[in-house]
């Protein structure tokens, strides 16, 4: 999980989202944070590119979550 916050950094998710989906992580709320990542960065529009998308889904199942439930973020793939 904190792969994909680092690379939300990078791809330049702002400030208090960063905030607020580490937060989660360390209150162990693994979901929201994945949640939180997903949803701004596909709010804002921001690419992603194949590897971070693969991120996304590879910590949907360690959650044991479907692939379906992040299929949207594929729209965001360069």
């Amino acid at each position: 999980m904190n792969s994909l916050i680092e690379g939300a950094v990078v791809l330049g998710l702002t400030e208090i989202d960063i905030k607020n989906a580490k937060e989660f992580l360390e209150n162990r709320e693994y979901g929201l944070c994945l949640d939180t990542l997903a949803t701004q960065l596909y709010e804002y529009e921001m690419k992603i590119n194949e590897q971070y998308y693969s991120l996304i889904l590879e910590c949907a199942r360690e959650m044991h979550l479907k692939d379906e439930q992040y299929m949207y973020m594929r729209e965001l793939v360069i």
